[in-house]
């Protein structure tokens, strides 16, 4: 018998889809069209679509992001109706294999673009300053003073 769930590349003329089994999946990060659409649009993104080819209906998605010698999953769900199949499953592993397939010289030119971010937001500064606030946030909490009143506990 044929497999009815066919997994492919997720394009924006799936986004309504996606949408739709957004809202039915209570697990699935709630995004907005402009997230998806980014999504679609980043070059080091990795959109899937688990589609019942039978249905022609959606029955999952992954939306993931490759950089450098990384991959992470940033959005995933799957329709009620094909939960418990291992679509869930198959999506990973199907992304996992397109991160780890991805060739050397590819990863090295993600990698770059990341780093032309980074340095255009000037991400490193905003970071430096917020460790500097976390550090002061930390140091004021351990200067408290000491509790003076207040039952005593003795043994």
């Amino acid at each position: 018998m044929e497999e009815k769930v066919i997994l492919r590349p997720a394009t924006p003329d799936d986004l309504e889809a996606i949408l739709a089994l957004q809202q039915t999946a209570p697990g699935a990060a709630s995004w907005q069209p402009a997230d998806y659409a980014n999504a679609f649009a980043d070059a080091a993104g990795l959109c899937l679509l688990a589609e019942d080819s039978v249905r022609a209906r959606v029955a999952g998605f992954l939306v993931g992001r490759l950089a450098a010698d990384e991959a992470e999953i940033l959005n995933l769900a799957v329709a009620p109706g094909y939960r418990r199949q291992g679509i869930g499953r198959r999506l990973v592993a199907e992304a996992l294999a397109v991160a780890l397939a991805m060739p050397p010289a590819k990863r090295r030119a993600r990698a770059g673009r990341l780093r032309r971010i980074v340095e255009e937001r000037d991400l490193t500064s905003w970071l430096a300053g917020q460790l500097e606030d976390l550090r002061d946030v930390m140091a004021s909490s351990h200067t408290r003073p000491a509790r003076t009143s207040g039952p005593s506990r003795t043994r």
